[in-house]
């Protein structure tokens, strides 16, 4: 059970998982493993949950506490809105970090949208962050910027013909290599967080990452883990002194699935580096 990372619910969450009040609203965490080591958050990318992160995580658990937040609009946490910023989210993420690990330093490690609400806690000033974890960061400038803010389009799934589209978009993502029983849950995560997606999509198109970048004072790795955003993890970490790339584009479809054991290894190497 997670002490004073549970909220009061009509329906508990499992054991492992709970919901955490915030100033920002609610938000679903699952949090796993025990150890000295300094606790590590980790925030997934859209349209998934925290569940994405889960086979790194199991790895990298044996001698710290990691939780794993889902973004609002996604999974079990409140839903997203209009006017959501990286930075109410990062506040958000830092309050539930604080209440359930009774802590007020720690490790972040954020992939694609979360990779930039982690970019915003470790950029700031009296920041919680250790030391930070950038996987694919959408770091998006000028026409780039433009283009992603006019695609926030609302995603309609109205039909079984539009989820089953959808469905095999997500599909597409993951590849082959992952599991039937992770991939119809993965899906169904997609599926939860679609009518909300397109508020996070605005939300990251809005947000001034080269300020954050240029604020970044502590240790950061930025590692290229798939095609969709190298070009852009690569411009970032040329904007920050202290943010260092990490070239893995030869991980394949969904590197949290396909190489768990090498981006734990890469991961916890970084993160105990001090």
């Amino acid at each position: 059970m997670l002490g004073s990372c549970r909220a009061p619910d009509p329906e508990p969450a499992p054991p492992g998982r709970a919901f955490v009040e915030t100033s920002h609203g609610r938000l679903h965490a699952r949090r796993i493993g025990n150890g000295a080591r300094t606790p590590l958050v980790m925030l997934h990318m859209l349209p998934f949950s925290g569940a994405h992160m889960l086979p790194v995580a199991e790895r990298l658990g044996n001698d710290r506490t990691v939780l794993m937040l889902d973004l609002p609009g996604c999974g079990q946490s409140r839903d997203a809105g209009p006017d959501e910023t990286v930075e109410a989210v990062a506040d958000a993420m830092a309050e539930a970090a604080e209440a359930c690990f009774g802590a007020a330093i720690f490790h972040i490690a954020g992939f694609h949208t979360g990779a930039l609400v982690a970019l915003e806690l470790a950029s700031r000033t009296d920041s919680p962050v250790r030391r930070a974890v950038l996987a694919g960061i959408p770091f998006y400038e000028g026409e780039e910027r433009d283009a992603l803010a006019a695609r926030s389009e609302p995603r309609v799934l109205e039909t079984p013909e539009a989820m089953a589209d959808y469905a095999r978009l997500i599909h597409g993502f993951l590849g082959e290599r992952v599991t039937p029983e992770r991939r119809y849950a993965l899906t169904l995560d997609a599926l939860r967080c679609a009518p909300d997606q397109h508020h996070l999509v605005s939300m990251v198109a809005r947000y001034e990452a080269g300020a954050a970048l240029e604020r970044l004072d502590r240790p950061a790795l930025a590692p290229v883990l798939d095609e969709m955003l190298q070009n852009q993890t690569r411009a970032a970490a040329e904007r920050s002194t202290a943010l260092t790339a990490l070239e893995r584009v030869d991980l394949k479809g969904d590197a949290w699935d396909v190489a768990p054991d090498a981006i734990a290894q890469m991961i916890g190497a970084f993160i105990d580096a001090d």
